[in-house]
């Protein structure tokens, strides 16, 4: 199968459609971040760029609070990585931006989930005959 940007265009705008109507962000929204101008964010919706600018995924990073990096890789400047998962790169984005303390608190709720889940998985002993 040949690489189109058209169909890679169309798969970045239904990604990002989809984001946006999750959070509930307009178009004027990405604008507002500064990077781009209205004007810009017009054109890639009406589908008349032929690409996703560096700057239009800062916008639409910034604007969704989707990491900047899963942003490239759906723009199609990074490739995709079968290793990663898009949970993951979104909460760890997430855990750069809390304060030291409320790293720390996350980290407690993370190892107790851990701990339950491990207690899960072993296998229940059977009580002994007498």
């Amino acid at each position: 199968m040949l690489f189109s940007m058209e169909n890679k265009l169309s798969s970045f705008l239904n990604w990002l459609s989809q984001v946006m109507e999750v959070k509930k962000i307009y178009p004027v929204d990405i604008a507002r971040t500064g990077f781009v101008t209205d004007s810009a964010v017009s054109l890639l919706f009406s589908k008349t760029t032929k690409s996703v600018s560096v700057e239009m995924c800062k916008a639409v990073a910034k604007a969704t609070g989707v990491p900047l990096i899963t942003v490239y890789r759906k723009a199609g400047h990074l490739p995709e990585d079968p290793k990663e998962d898009e949970w993951v790169e979104e909460q760890d984005h997430k855990l750069r931006m809390l304060s030291p303390q409320s790293r720390s608190f996350v980290g407690r709720v993370i190892d107790s989930a851990l701990e339950g889940e491990e207690a899960e998985q072993k296998p229940k002993a059977k009580p002994a005959k007498v």
